[in-house]
C-alpha cells in the first residue's frame, strides 16, 4: 500500500478533495481551543501530506510566534505542500522530507506532535513509529493520532463475490490496517506513555446521506485508480474491475449503510519532575 499513497501523482488531488468532505473535516477531530498554543511552540505535523493540517495550526495561531515542522516521507508530498502553502505565505512552516522512524529532531523537544491518517498505511513499523513520536515529545507535551477503524470494510452487504473479494484482500500481505485504531492504545503504551495519560474520542464517520455517499463514491473512484497496481496480483485484472463495480455499487445502495469509526488519540507525556 505504501506504492499508492508515496507514489502516486493524484495523491494530493485526492487529499485535497478528501478535505471539503465533512466526515473528513479537520476541525471535526481538534478543536480551535485544544489548538490555540503558547508563545514559541514547537509543532509536529508527522505525515504532513499536502499540509493541511499544517495550514490549519498555523490559521489557528496567526501573529504568535509558534514552529510547525511538516514533514513526510514522500518527496512529491513535501513539493506540493510546500508550493501550496507558499503560494499564501505560510513562513512559520519548515517542510522536510523524513523517515517517521528517525526523525531529525532532539529528544524531548517538540511541545505538540500530530500524526493524522498515517497509522493505517504503516502497519509494520507502527510501534517503531510510536517510539520516535515518544522521543522527540517534551515532558507533559501532546501527541494527537487521528485514524479511522473500517475503512474499505465497514459495509454490510449481501453480495457474498464482494466478501470473497474483501476477504482475499484482508488476509494479503499489503502494508494497510483496515482496523488499526484498536490497536493503537497498545503501541502508545508500549512506547511509554501511561494509560491513565491517554485520552480516546471516537468521531464517528455517516455516509447515509446522498451528498456524502456522492463524496464518498468520487474517493474511492481515486483511490481505486491508485492502489490497482497493489490489489491486481491479488485478485487478477478481471477480479479487481468486477470488485470496483460490485463495492461501488452496494455503496450507492440505499438499503446499505456505510460508516468508519474515527478516533481521536491524545497522549500526554508524563513529566517525571513532578512526581518529586
Amino acid at each position: 500500500m505504501k506504492s499508492y499513497i508515496l507514489g502516486n501523482k493524484s495523491e494530493s488531488e485526492r487529499l485535497n478533495f478528501q478535505s471539503r468532505q465533512r466526515n473528513y473535516s479537520p476541525q471535526t477531530e481538534i478543536s480551535a481551543q485544544e489548538l490555540a498554543l503558547f508563545e514559541d511552540a514547537k509543532v509536529l505535523d508527522a505525515g504532513c501530506g499536502t499540509g493541511l493540517f499544517s495550514r490549519y495550526i498555523a490559521d489557528l495561531n496567526a501573529g504568535k510566534n509558534i514552529e510547525i515542522f511538516a514533514i513526510d516521507a514522500s518527496e512529491q508530498r513535501i513539493t506540493e505542500a510546500k508550493n501550496d502553502s507558499e503560494n499564501s505565505n505560510y513562513k512559520n512552516i519548515t517542510f522536510s522530507k523524513q523517515d517517521l522512524r528517525n526523525l531529525d529532531f532532539p529528544d524531548n523537544s517538540l511541545d505538540i506532535v500530530v500524526c493524522r491518517f498515517v497509522y493505517e498505511h504503516i502497519k509494520d513499523i507502527c510501534q517503531e513509529v510510536s517510539n520516535e513520536l515518544f522521543r522527540v515529545l517534551k515532558p507533559a507535551g501532546k501527541l494527537f493520532i487521528i485514524d479511522s477503524d473500517g475503512i474499505l470494510f465497514n459495509m454490510d452487504s449481501e453480495d457474498e463475490q464482494l466478501d470473497i473479494y474483501l476477504d482475499e484482500i484482508k488476509s494479503s500481505e499489503i502494508n494497510f490496517e483496515g482496523f488499526i485504531c484498536r490497536k493503537i492504545p497498545r503501541y502508545l503504551q508500549r512506547a511509554g506513555f501511561h494509560q491513565q495519560n491517554i485520552k480516546i474520542s471516537p468521531k464517528p464517520m455517516l455516509f447515509f446521506e446522498e451528498e456524502d455517499r456522492n463524496y464518498e463514491k468520487t474517493l474511492w473512484q481515486m483511490r481505486f485508480n491508485q492502489i490497482k497496481p497493489v490489489f491486481t496480483p491479488i485478485l487478477g485484472e478481471e477480479g479487481y474491475s468486477d470488485f470496483i463495480n460490485r463495492f461501488i455499487s452496494e455503496l450507492m445502495n440505499p438499503q446499505n449503510f456505510l460508516y468508519y469509526n474515527k478516533f481521536v488519540f491524545e497522549a500526554i507525556k508524563k513529566d517525571e519532575r513532578s512526581s518529586h
